[in-house]
């Protein structure tokens, strides 16, 4: 069994594309900070967990 049409790659238009170049300095602490914050918020929140898990088995 043939196939009519062969396969094209597909062609990313050029607006999507991001500047070349290395990411600007603003852009990787902006990435960071964030990153920061949700650990944290993940900790602060698994630590609650824990804590309240630990009072009501020790109840």
């Amino acid at each position: 069994m043939t196939r009519r049409h062969k396969y094209r790659p597909v062609r990313h238009h050029p607006r999507n594309r991001p500047p070349p170049g290395p990411p600007s300095v603003r852009e990787r602490l902006l990435r960071l900070l964030v990153f920061t914050l949700s650990a944290l918020i993940w900790f602060l929140l698994i630590a609650g967990v824990v804590q309240w898990w630990l009072e009501q088995a020790g109840s």
